[in-house]
C-alpha cells in the first residue's frame, strides 16, 4: 500500500508541475503583448510602400508605431526606459524625415526616410533583446 500510495503522489506532481509549467507558458505579462504589438507595428510601418500609398500612408503607421510604443511605456518597469526612450528618438527621427520629404519631395529625402526607418528597425530589436528574459 504505501509504494502504491508513492507512486500515485509522484505521479500527481508530475500532472501538477506539468500543468503549472503549461499555464506559464501560455500566460505571458502584458508588458509582453505589447513589446509584440510594438514589433508588429513596426514591421507594418516598413512594409508600407510610397509608390503604392502615398507619404501619408507613413504618419498612419507611424501614428501606430507611437501609440503601441506608448502602451508598452505604460506596462513596462523602469528598467526598460532607455530602450523605450530610443524607440521613441528613432521615431521622432523617421517622422522628421517624412515631413521633410512630404515638404521638399526628392530621392535624397525618401532615401533618409529610409535610413531613419533603419534606426527604428534597430531600435525595436534592441528593445526586443532587452525584454529577452521577461517575455
Amino acid at each position: 500500500m504505501n509504494g502504491m500510495w508513492r507512486r500515485q503522489t509522484a505521479s500527481a506532481l508530475v500532472v501538477l508541475a506539468m500543468s503549472a509549467t503549461a499555464a506559464c507558458s501560455q500566460n505571458k505579462p502584458a508588458v509582453c503583448t505589447q513589446v509584440d504589438a510594438v514589433q508588429s507595428s513596426t514591421k507594418q510601418l516598413q512594409r508600407t510602400s510610397l509608390s503604392e500609398n502615398g507619404i501619408g500612408s507613413l504618419s498612419t503607421a507611424l501614428a501606430d508605431v507611437r501609440n503601441q510604443l506608448k502602451r508598452l511605456q505604460e506596462e513596462a518597469s523602469t528598467q526598460f526606459q532607455p530602450q523605450i526612450a530610443a524607440v521613441r528618438t528613432a521615431t521622432d527621427q523617421v517622422q522628421q524625415r517624412v515631413s521633410e520629404a512630404k515638404a521638399a519631395p526628392s530621392a535624397q529625402a525618401f532615401g533618409q526616410v529610409g535610413v531613419a526607418l533603419g534606426g527604428l528597425q534597430t531600435a525595436v530589436q534592441d528593445l526586443t533583446q532587452a525584454f529577452k528574459n521577461t517575455c
